[in-house]
């Protein structure tokens, strides 16, 4: 029997997991919001805009018809944007029947702070949700670099199922049962990459960073606590792991996003090079809103969003991290 699936999102991470998919002999449907994205994997196999210069797999089909993509299969990988994941799912919801999500989205959804899972089981009550998170760059992914990932879900069956069928012998995937924990690690390690970039722009060297990635960590963990996810998460692939990852490694959005603004360019630059915003900057908006309602604290989450606001100077923001609060 010819294993199906759906891929929502036609940026690096969608088109990624498409081509680990098509690797694994899955027939796939690539969801993509812009024609011109989609005309281009389907007649070039390629996506210039988000992963120049590699070639995704020819069996990977794209469309803009959200009605054929969620027709296509019950088993549905999403790689939305957390601030479009909403609209993206109320549009779905019209041809939704039975079908099982693997969420790929890592972020906070502003106002309600809910997570990806929180958001597509207010919308669609799924029958059944996991979440795939770790240290994966997309272009990593598509090259075959030896990469691992997390699998989080309450259902068994569904994570031996995936198991089963998508690693290969350069991708390994790990089981979780803490789905909250693995997306509260997910989205803040990219709020902790811009923070790295920011000092990096700023001309920091090793010391800042490990001082950075050091504290981080902790607030990693209690905002684990604060979501009730489990501490013992941010040891493993989807916390620390990816947090090494997208605070050091050369291909991380967020930690470039930072990098800009610590060298003063402002965030239309940012959007500019990038072509997108990246997870952090909504994610860290978010937390700030978060942080005042509930009187939370966590310096550098609070200094890295005051500073993309420009709220802070760099100075400000050094204090910030370095010192506790500045008034």
């Amino acid at each position: 029997m010819t294993l199906r699936a759906t891929v929502l999102g036609g940026g690096a991470w969608g088109c990624a997991i498409a081509s680990l998919l098509a690797n694994r002999g899955y027939d796939v449907v690539l969801w993509c919001r812009e024609q011109e994205i989609a005309d281009e994997i389907n007649n070039h196999h390629t996506n210039s805009v988000y992963l120049a210069g590699l070639k995704l797999p020819a069996s990977v089909k794209a469309t803009t018809d959200l009605r054929e993509a969620a027709q296509h299969a019950d088993l549905v990988f999403e790689a939305i944007p957390v601030a479009f994941l909403r609209s993206v799912l109320q549009a779905f919801k019209h041809y939704h029947n039975n079908h099982r999500w693997v969420i790929l989205s890592k972020g906070i959804e502003q106002h309600s702070f809910a997570l990806p899972s929180q958001i597509l089981e207010d919308i669609l009550k799924p029958k059944a949700i996991g979440v795939l998170v770790g240290p994966t760059f997309a272009r990593d992914l598509v090259e075959k670099q030896f990469s691992a990932a997390v699998f989080a879900s309450l259902d068994e069956a569904f994570v031996n199922e995936l198991r089963a069928t998508l690693p290969t012998y350069y991708f390994a995937l790990f089981p979780s049962r803490d789905v909250i924990g693995v997306q509260v690690a997910g989205a803040i390690k990219n709020v902790l990459a811009l923070a790295v970039g920011i000092a990096k722009g700023a001309g920091c060297k090793d010391n800042t960073i490990a001082y950075l990635l050091t504290l981080g960590m902790e607030e990693m963990a209690q905002v684990l606590s604060f979501f009730c996810g489990d501490r013992l998460t941010m040891y493993g692939l989807a916390g620390l792991g990816d947090m090494l990852l997208t605070c050091t490694g050369g291909l991380s959005k967020n930690q470039r996003a930072g990098y800009l603004l610590g060298q003063g360019k402002t965030l239309h630059d940012v959007l500019a090079e990038l072509k997108t915003l990246p997870e952090g900057i909504n994610t860290a908006q978010s937390l700030a809103v978060l942080m005042e309602r509930e009187k939370l604290f966590f310096p550098i989450l609070a200094a890295t969003q005051r500073f993309i606001a420009h709220d802070h100077s760099l100075e400000t923001f050094f204090a910030s991290v370095l010192r506790g609060p500045v008034a």
